[in-house]
């Protein structure tokens, strides 16, 4: 964590904006934390403990997003940001649950190698990608046919 909290700080400071205590402490939250997390969830967690204000938690995660140490995705249903810690993370895709906005992660090297396949049937060079399935968890499956 000490490498990607430095990672952050550089990335400020090539930036021109302050280091300051809220954003490092919030920082240092996120990519000690690997759930994946809403804002709101962020800041429910921090505001607990430490004097940190909701705008600071957007600000930040937005900061974090773009220094490409945090994953932001939005989340299909109700287009609620999700954030993701994923320096230091092998890739992995996603699962995500519409009933109860639960993320899981899978990896599959059948499922890599069939898009490298594809790729290159397209002469296509990737950078990186990104797989994000929406559905219903099996738990939440379970609920629905018991009532």
């Amino acid at each position: 964590m000490k490498k990607e909290l430095n990672m952050f700080r550089e990335y400020l400071r090539q930036n021109h904006l302050k280091i300051t205590p809220q954003r490092i402490k919030i920082a240092e939250f996120v990519l000690n934390d690997h759930r994946h997390l809403s804002a709101e969830d962020i800041y429910a967690l921090l505001s607990r403990t430490k004097n940190i204000s909701r705008a600071s938690v957007y600000r930040t995660l937005e900061l974090l997003s773009r220094s490409k140490l945090v994953d932001k995705t939005l989340h299909a249903e109700d287009k609620k940001a999700i954030y993701e810690h994923v320096v230091g993370h092998g890739h992995h895709d996603h699962l995500y649950c519409l009933k109860c906005q639960k993320v899981f992660e899978f990896y599959n090297d059948k499922l890599e190698s069939l898009q490298d396949q594809i790729a290159r049937t397209r002469d296509f060079k990737v950078s990186f990608h990104s797989l994000k399935i929406y559905g219903i968890c099996s738990r939440c499956h379970k609920d629905r046919n018991n009532r």
